[in-house]
């Protein structure tokens, strides 16, 4: 993580590809001095502690919370419902001190009611969250919105601006957490209107961090060995088919139930996933190259992180390597050693295998130092 400069970890593919757990092991290793978020409750972020219990599970604060040495921002791109940011502060502030390391752009939005009533008339038939947040960004782009600088009894105020290149003047490193995924962007995703109220970019985090693409330090990606929508398409929790449908994949993948998943893991327990904020059952895919190359095409990442390799070989749930056990694990798992190689392939390292969802069962491959 390059110091005087914006790191941005982004997510490759359709979301929740665990970009909560690498947030966590870059704020351990890298001990950046200010995080910088751009979250809607359209989203989630979980990062797991090492003894399994109390998760982190974040919508609206950076999760980079768990590092007590890391200030935190939330950018004029967010928008913030009043009801999960205080639950997420109860939460959190006493068990992290969050409040004093805590700032929030005047210009962030303030999710309404109003908001959520109108998305709850028309968004379920593309499998939409319906929390209120495409309707918040419209009505600041009509310049009608609630924002934060109205609330002023609720945060500490400060400008992204002044924060994040009080922060690049300083040599601090900085680290951007983006929210969703590349594939759901608004204007850059894989169809619309299967997608969400705003881009999911590089350039965007740049953009949402106020600063020039000069100021670009190393991009993170976050990736899944078999790629999620929300949604379910085989209806296998006895759905009506009411609540939509997510969009389509790529030409070379197709999609997969959760018992074929459970088979070419060889799991010894069923695996089945449903999504972080509205619980529905995860439709999921096959990898593919082709958005693979798009995204890098497009966002020109740094580093790979690779989460979901048990779903490869379940036998390695839970492993936690550094570089000095490397081959060993690759002899163990040669199916995960083809995998890495392939993707590799594409020209960008792979820094980082998630094994599991605590913050130890991660592959260290030494790439990212």
């Amino acid at each position: 993580m390059l110091e005087g400069k914006v790191n941005v970890v982004i997510d490759g593919q359709w979301g929740s590809t665990g970009k909560g757990k690498l947030v966590g092991i870059l704020a351990m290793k890298h001990d950046p001095q200010l995080a910088v978020c751009n979250f809607m409750t359209n989203a989630g972020h979980t990062w797991v502690p090492d003894n399994g219990t109390d998760p982190v599970m974040v919508q609206q604060l950076p999760t980079c919370l768990i590092n007590p040495n890391t200030l935190l921002h939330i950018a004029a791109s967010a928008a913030i419902d009043l009801n999960v940011f205080h639950n997420e502060m109860g939460k959190f502030d006493p068990r992290f001190n969050v409040a004093p390391r805590l700032t929030v752009d005047p210009r962030a939005s303030v999710i309404t009611k109003q908001n959520k009533d109108d998305e709850a008339k028309s968004m379920h038939r593309i499998s939409s969250t319906a929390k209120g947040c495409g309707a918040a960004v419209a009505e600041k782009v009509m310049r009608r919105a609630a924002l934060a600088e109205e609330y002023k009894g609720e945060f500490r105020l400060q400008e992204t601006e002044k924060v994040v290149h009080h922060a690049i003047d300083q040599k601090w490193k900085v680290l951007f957490e983006t929210a969703q995924g590349f594939d759901l962007s608004l204007n850059h995703g894989t169809r619309y209107p299967y997608c969400t109220s705003r881009d999911i970019t590089v350039s965007q985090a740049l953009n949402d961090a106020c600063v020039s693409p000069k100021a670009i330090g190393h991009v993170y990606a976050s990736l899944r060995t078999f790629p999620i929508r929300v949604g379910n398409a085989y209806e296998i929790t006895g759905g009506t088919g009411t609540d939509g449908w997510s969009g389509p994949s790529y030409p070379d993948q197709r999609e997969l139930t959760w018992q074929e998943i459970t088979g070419i893991a060889g799991s010894d327990r069923a695996l089945l996933e449903r999504t972080t904020v509205t619980n529905k059952v995860r439709r999921i895919f096959t990898f593919s190259h082709y958005q693979l190359e798009r995204f890098i095409r497009n966002n020109a990442p740094d580093f790979l992180c690779l989460n979901f390799v048990n779903y490869i070989d379940a036998r390695c749930y839970g492993y936690h390597v550094g570089p000095d056990q490397l081959v060993d694990f690759m002899e163990a798992f040669p199916r995960i050693r083809t995998f890495v190689k392939e993707v590799e392939e594409h020209g960008v390292p792979v820094a980082y295998l998630g094994t599991g969802p605590k913050q130890s069962h991660v592959v260290d491959l030494g790439i990212d130092q």
